[in-house]
């Protein structure tokens, strides 16, 4: 049976759409570079003095431990990915793989990062490449915990 190239990329479109709902939003994030993971709210944050202030009590992501959240401050290149490590440990990352620029998600059984491309680099709470085709080590910002607010050095 021949097929035009038309029905060949028809089929192939369809086929990625199944494969996106079947498999669930990690499939599709591999595809759009974006992860699932829930962004903090503009009104739970500002910027002052070049740090990035958050008011946890308006992130509840943030709340338990294993909780992450992505964060893009206006008018910054910089998306981050604020994590919740431990009790009183939070980290926080420019949210870029270094392989190709996707976002990166917490795999909070694991304590580790993961790119949501297809290759999966993993990185430790250091930001140090465990493996996959990213480049090198994540940028990890300095974070400081003052009662119910994170400041982020920017």
């Amino acid at each position: 049976m021949n097929q035009t190239r038309r029905e060949i990329l028809k089929a192939g479109g369809a086929a990625l759409i199944c494969t996106c709902v079947g498999a669930g939003v990690s499939a599709c994030a591999m595809i759009s570079g974006k992860s699932s993971t829930p962004a903090v709210p503009p009104e739970a944050s500002h910027v002052s003095d070049s740090k990035l202030v958050i008011d946890l009590a308006r992130v509840p992501e943030l709340a338990v431990v294993g909780g992450s959240a992505k964060f893009v401050p206006a008018g910054s290149e910089k998306k981050l990915l604020i994590v919740r490590s431990g009790d009183n440990q939070f980290d926080v990352f420019i949210n870029r793989c270094t392989h190709a620029g996707r976002e990166l998600e917490y795999l909070r059984d694991e304590k580790r990062l993961r790119c949501v491309s297809f290759g999966h680099s993993e990185f430790d709470l250091q930001g140090r490449k465990l493996g996959g085709p990213a480049k090198g080590d994540l940028t990890k910002l300095a974070i400081t915990r003052t009662g119910d607010s994170l400041e982020i050095a920017l």
